[in-house]
């Protein structure tokens, strides 16, 4: 094992001795229960229960080496107040909040370790985040700066998740946001397992989005430059939906936007599930409207001298039934 860290330069030895004493040990009761397991020599029962604990007391030496080896490197990173770790199957666990200034494994093999956080993670000053076992932040995760970020096992962000000069955002496992997803900056956005967004989804520069399983967005949904807007599952928009440049919309399971619905240069606007519009509806370039399941629509609609006379007549029509609750207006 390469050592680059002075952190774990300092302390790795005495953890891989640790570890494989244990592991030794480990294997030694292993063979033991086999041989008792053949033979039937309940004599070698007593040796087993005393080489377990050993074995109890080789793997709490080895955790506490590994937390003061944690801690030191946290510390190193800025934290004057360390919270509690803890160790489980598929890592440490970070049990509060905690920032880092140069958060990557490639740089830090501790961190390669690094499974949960259940306060917030800091990283606002470092130009990438690199954490490839790390599956949940309890809180905000914050890399405004980080230009990319490697986080592979990444399932839950439990607050906003603030990504804001990423070039793309890759997070294959990623299921949940409990606040904002900020990524303004990014390209594309690949996050094929995500569902729900509890606050604004900002894809502001997007041109490309992978959300197959997106089902819910709490806040705004501002995906304004993509070309096309395809999200099969997504059932509701809480705030706006801004789908300014996508001349095709595909939103088959759509049934509420909370706010405004802009899709100006759509060439048609078909939402077989679409019940509610609570703000304003742009539609203007739509050639064909097929609203079939609307109820309601809060405020103004707006078309202009190019959009179709059906269309026109759709929107007068649905004025005249009381859904519309502004005014049908050119702009």
């Amino acid at each position: 094992m390469e050592i680059t860290h002075p952190t774990m330069s300092s302390y790795c030895p005495d953890i891989i001795t640790s570890t494989t004493q244990a592991k030794e040990t480990l294997a030694r009761i292993e063979t033991l229960t086999h041989t008792l397991m053949q033979s039937g020599d309940m004599s070698l029962l007593e040796e087993i229960e005393t080489l377990k604990k050993e074995l109890e007391t080789e793997i709490t030496h080895t955790k506490e080496l590994l937390s003061h080896a944690i801690s030191q490197t946290l510390k190193e990173q800025g934290n004057d107040t360390i919270p509690p770790i803890s160790f489980t199957p598929h890592g440490f666990v970070i049990e509060g909040n905690i920032r880092f200034t140069t958060p990557s494994a490639k740089d830090i093999p501790v961190l390669k370790a690094l499974s949960r956080i259940k306060g917030y993670l800091g990283a606002r000053s470092a130009k990438s985040l690199n954490l490839p076992q790390l599956q949940e932040v309890k809180g905000h995760l914050g890399a405004s700066s980080a230009t990319s970020l490697d986080l592979p096992q990444l399932r839950e962000v439990g607050g906003d998740l603030g990504a804001s000069s990423a070039t793309s955002l890759d997070l294959p496992q990623l299921q949940e946001v409990g606040g904002d997803l900020w990524a303004p900056s990014a390209k594309s956005l690949d996050l094929p397992q995500l569902r729900e967004v509890g606050g604004d989804l900002n894809a502001y520069s997007a041109t490309s989005l992978d959300l197959p399983q997106l089902q819910e967005v709490g806040g705004n949904l501002d995906a304004r430059f993509a070309k096309s807007l395809d999200l099969p599952q997504l059932r509701e928009v809480g705030g706006d939906l801004n789908a300014y440049s996508a001349t095709s919309l595909d939103l088959p399971q759509l049934q509420e936007v909370g706010g405004n619905l802009d899709a100006r240069f759509a060439k048609s606007l078909d939402l077989p599930q679409l019940q509610e519009v609570g703000g304003y509806l742009w539609a203007p370039s739509a050639k064909s409207l097929d609203l079939p399941s609307i109820v309601t629509i809060g405020k103004n609609v707006y078309y202009t001298s190019k959009t179709s006379s059906e269309v026109i007549t759709t929107l007068k029509d649905l004025k005249a039934r009381g859904i519309i609750k502004g005014e049908v207006k050119v702009f």
